[in-house]
């Protein structure tokens, strides 16, 4: 978003033994650029039902819809309750990060504007 700004001056212009001459001025405009952060997060699953053993895939998408950059996402999430967590099934932009678990948290990435990254980890159902 730009912030737009002008300025206006009204004078009487004034000559000796002369009457008053009224006039105005506009001045340039000069423009200053908002800066804003604005981070949306969508988290989706490939099954919206899954039975005993069966795996989920969780997805989280982060996308920087701000025009600066958003550093150190740092990501948490709960292990839903009755499932349990695939060891070393966490992937940040599709590379498989085996140490991570979404329950204790983990850096997720540092994001310019309008990037994207995505995470995604899988459960179990008990």
């Amino acid at each position: 978003m730009n912030i737009s700004n002008q300025s206006n001056i009204i004078y009487y212009a004034v000559e000796l033994n002369k009457p008053g001459v009224p006039g105005s001025l506009k001045s340039n405009t000069v423009n200053t650029e908002t800066l804003y952060d604005e981070i949306t997060k969508v988290i989706s699953t490939d099954k919206a039902f899954a039975k005993e053993g069966e795996t989920s895939t969780y997805t989280v998408v982060f996308k920087n819809e701000g025009n600066v950059n958003i550093n150190d996402i740092y990501f948490t999430d709960s292990i839903p309750q009755g499932t349990t967590f695939v060891e070393k099934s966490v992937t940040i932009n599709d590379q498989n990060i085996s140490a991570y678990r979404p329950n204790i948290g983990y850096g997720v990435a540092s994001l310019p504007p309008y990037d994207s990254a995505i995470t995604s980890f899988q459960t179990t159902r008990d």
